[in-house]
């Protein structure tokens, strides 16, 4: 089995590099020099030279206050970007395991914890630019791995335990 994974410059990337390194795997990490998601070409030739059979798509624009401004950006990557990885997994079988994140909600639920029935209602342009691509997946005749998080852990800057202390 081969793994592609998509943002090896992140925190979530290099996690997965490290985890995949240990077990032996067959692996190639890119990040965004060596292909930009939001380039349908791009994705697809790189999956045509590489062949994955699973994709771990831990790329994003995840600057969740600029999204605001930034939108386009935000849509780019987390829309169109996933949108293009699923035309690739259609076409070469490929397996996507994809994060979102709980921005996806509103934050309006009165008892208990989310899950994946809960209806997604996003506030903010980075929410609806995840969920969007979310929809996408969902509609979709790939198998996928959707996950949404929080927050993600590992060495860096972009977690809960770094900006809390």
């Amino acid at each position: 089995m081969k793994y592609l994974v998509i943002g090896k410059n992140g925190q979530l990337g290099k996690e997965f590099i490290q985890s995949l390194s240990l077990e032996g795997k067959d692996f190639t990490a890119v990040g965004h020099e060596e292909l930009d998601i939001s380039n349908l070409k791009n994705v697809m030739e790189v999956c045509e030279m590489l062949k994955p059979s699973v994709i771990i798509n831990t790329s994003a624009y995840n600057q969740v206050d600029l999204a605001e401004k930034h939108f386009e950006l935000a849509y780019k990557t987390n829309s169109l970007g996933v949108y293009n990885l699923l035309l690739a997994c259609e076409k070469y079988k490929t397996f996507l395991v994809h994060y979102s994140t709980d921005c996806v909600f509103d934050g309006k639920k009165a008892n208990g914890l989310y899950n994946e029935e809960d209806e997604a209602n996003p506030l903010s342009e980075y929410g609806k630019s995840k969920y969007l691509g979310e929809i996408f997946i969902k509609e979709s005749n790939i198998n996928a791995l959707l996950l949404r998080v929080s927050w993600v852990f590992g060495k860096g800057k972009q977690n809960f335990i770094y900006k809390f202390l």
